[in-house]
């Protein structure tokens, strides 16, 4: 393995404390770092530049999964597209096996880190990881699940109290790009702080150990990372506490008023406006009927987190996108 500088080493070794935060079985743990270090020193090189239709060496591949830039992070929602006419083929199949590569490090780590999600979502990322929703296999499921809620948790970034709402002080709150959350150390401290409505470590690492099992038959490895869903059951936070009344979804030269003699403009058009409307158009595609088609038995507590995150989801569109409160 050829690692470029000291930061990258310190990057990788955060990486790997991300890993052992999220994971509560030292026995799944043992399997799930032996199939993370193999990646890490044969990186799944041929199968990214195939998705990707260019040619890649083994060092920009190992930065993609393990050390993403923000630039390397807007690539993200094209290795979660997969190959939707065979979804089901892990192995052979290099768009499904860079999926589940992709999610897996997504779920482990990126997906823990403002700094890396935004960039993510930004891209475009929510559309496929709710499109993953319905996927036949329930681990790539639970795990994009548990992104989105990852995504929507108020200790990333406060979707009901968004920065410039914040006491007319864009500098307060969890502000886009400033977040509490902005190194994997960071990501693996939220990690090992916010399962508080998690599953129990049993029934994790159940499925945790039948996906480790799983990988040892696919081409790279490819499965190796990818743990289920429970670790982490986390949503939004209620509306019900904002102030002022709701707010309707802006014209193009509208601005909104709030906290009294503020005027502050709609989120949707603010520094934060590409998040907003990435978040917006979940509601044109899959997301909601796939949170309500979802089996509450297909893996431990999924039937409570979907409803989590749709609950989280439905306020947010009443509170900030609908006439005087009514959708």
């Amino acid at each position: 393995m050829a690692v470029s500088s000291t930061d990258d080493m310190a990057n990788i070794d955060a990486f790997f404390g991300c890993v052992k935060a999220v994971c509560s079985s030292d026995e799944t743990l043992e399997q799930l770092m032996a199939g993370l270090k193999k990646r890490l020193n044969h990186p799944p090189t041929a199968a990214l530049s195939s998705v990707l239709q260019k040619e890649l060496d083994d060092t920009t591949v190992r930065q993609l999964l393990f050390t993403p830039t923000p630039a390397d992070m807007a690539v993200y929602p094209v290795l979660l597209q997969g190959d939707t006419n065979n979804p089901t083929d892990l192995s052979s199949n290099a768009a499904n096996r860079v999926q589940t590569v992709a999610l897996g490090h997504l779920y482990l780590v990126h997906g823990r880190c403002w700094e890396r999600l935004k960039p993510c979502i930004e891209a475009g990322g929510l559309r496929p990881l709710a499109a993953l929703l319905s996927h036949p296999n329930p681990m790539l499921a639970s795990q994009a699940l548990q992104v989105l809620l990852l995504a929507t948790h108020p200790d990333m970034y406060d979707w009901h109290h968004p920065p410039s709402y914040a006491d007319n002080n864009s500098s307060s709150g969890n502000s886009a790009g400033t977040s509490s959350h902005t190194s994997d150390k960071s990501a693996a401290q939220h990690a090992a702080s916010s399962n508080t409505n998690s599953p129990s470590a049993d029934s994790t690492d159940t499925v945790l150990k039948a996906n480790v099992n799983a990988s040892d038959s696919s081409a790279d490895n490819s499965s190796a990372s990818s743990n289920a869903a429970g670790i982490n059951t986390v949503g939004g936070r209620s509306c019900s506490d904002r102030d002022s009344t709701q707010q309707h979804a802006p014209s193009s030269d509208k601005s909104l008023s709030c906290k009294g003699s503020n005027v502050l403009r709609h989120p949707s058009q603010g520094q934060d406006g590409v998040l907003w409307r990435e978040l917006l158009q979940l509601q044109e595609g899959p997301f909601m009927p796939a949170l309500l088609r979802l089996s509450p038995d297909v893996w431990p507590g999924a039937g409570h987190q979907a409803l989590q995150l749709l609950a989280f989801y439905l306020l947010w569109l009443r509170a900030w996108w609908s006439k005087e409160g009514v959708l």
